[in-house]
């Protein structure tokens, strides 16, 4: 938990220094002040994603000291499904707040770890609602169409100045239930609800000045032991879940009264 805690506070620290940014006319290759308020126009930003999830928590991995930095505790027999969706809001040009939904199924067994004998397993499915902050740690330096017009030969030499390289973190909740084969005798729940803490980082890459495609990983961290429905007297640490999602955003207008526009009358091109 202190990491999740410690990078948020990073995050914060960037978006003060992203601001500061915006007081200098000098910032952003000495362009002036009117040249960059065209990312104005488009501030809010769809986002949806697919992908997988995987669970670290009581049931299944291996015994510390056995599990190669916890390497060996992924599972590919493990792995499940994650979706996500949200809308982002550009602050500035380099930090953005999105909200995000997001649904996943997870699974965890001791058919492979240092507890086979024990064989439990726990499938779970959650819901997650969350506020991210996002900030730009490489910025794309081109999102228009020009760059992928027809016999361009500067296509593939341009396409790294069209790579966003970001990174976030944020506070949610998981509402989620359990199916598992664990003894009543033991200390399990068959679902609850849990403070979430994500954090992560994403790389997406601008196919026009609207649509761009990208990848996100993020561990969430947890307040809850009981994620996977089950916890022990020798658990030191709260239940964690990871996702890996492939992403598309799609850009919308500005309307005139500062929220996003779904008809093409908008501010702004």
């Amino acid at each position: 938990m202190k990491r999740a805690f410690v990078l948020t506070l990073l995050l914060l620290v960037f978006a003060i220094g992203s601001q500061a940014q915006l007081r200098n006319p000098r910032s952003y290759g000495g362009k002036s002040r009117s040249s960059n308020k065209m990312w104005q126009y488009r501030r809010w930003e769809l986002m949806v994603g697919a992908g997988t999830a995987q669970l670290y928590g009581d049931i299944g991995g291996y015994t510390q000291g056995e599990s190669a930095l916890g390497l060996k505790d992924f599972s590919f027999s493990n792995l499940r499904f994650s979706l996500n969706g949200g809308m982002r809001y550009w602050l500035n040009p380099s930090f953005a707040i999105r909200g995000n939904l997001a649904i996943a199924g997870l699974h965890a067994s001791d058919s492979k770890g240092s507890n086979e004998v024990r064989g439990l397993y726990a499938s779970t499915f959650l819901f997650e609602p969350s506020v991210l902050g996002e900030y730009d740690i490489l910025k794309a330096k081109y999102e228009s169409m020009y760059l992928f017009r027809r016999g361009n030969k500067k296509l593939f030499s341009s396409l790294l100045n069209t790579i966003n390289i970001y990174g976030f973190a944020g506070v949610g909740g998981a509402i989620f239930t359990v199916d598992h084969n664990i003894d009543p005798n033991l200390k399990s729940a068959d679902g609850g609800f849990a403070a979430v803490f994500p954090v992560g980082i994403g790389v997406r890459m601008a196919y026009n000045s609207r649509v761009s495609f990208g990848i996100e990983y993020s561990n969430r961290f947890t307040l809850s032991d009981y994620i996977d429905g089950y916890t022990s007297d020798y658990s030191n640490h709260n239940d964690m879940y990871r996702f890996f999602n492939f992403t598309w955003c799609y850009k919308l207008r500005t309307g005139s009264k500062g929220g996003p526009s779904l008809h093409g009358s908008g501010s702004g091109s």
